[in-house]
């Protein structure tokens, strides 16, 4: 009887393992699609700003477009390094 109770735990744990480690490839998925889309997104809007500035910059508003340059370019910059400092933070633990 303890025998079968035995066998019957370590197939169970088995069954958890195999699910988790399933759970965690499409997590890892979820993860890499989001962040693709990120990108696309943020590089996208960083154009936009850019092309804006240079819009108003051409028109003779060149305070107004070097801001709005200056903005976008930062932005971009910005969140380039949080988040290259995020992901050598989570390789560190």
């Amino acid at each position: 009887m303890a025998e079968q109770e035995g066998e019957h735990r370590r197939s169970l744990e088995l069954i958890m393992r195999e699910t988790d480690a399933q759970n965690q490839v499409q997590l890892v998925a979820v993860y890499s699609r989001n962040s693709k889309w990120g990108l696309i997104a943020a590089s996208w809007l960083g154009f936009c700003g850019i092309a804006g500035g240079i819009a108003l910059a051409w028109i003779g508003r060149d305070l107004a477009g070097f801001g709005v340059i200056f903005t976008a370019a930062a932005s971009l910059v910005g969140a380039f390094i949080a988040g290259r400092s995020d992901k050598t933070k989570n390789k560190k633990e």
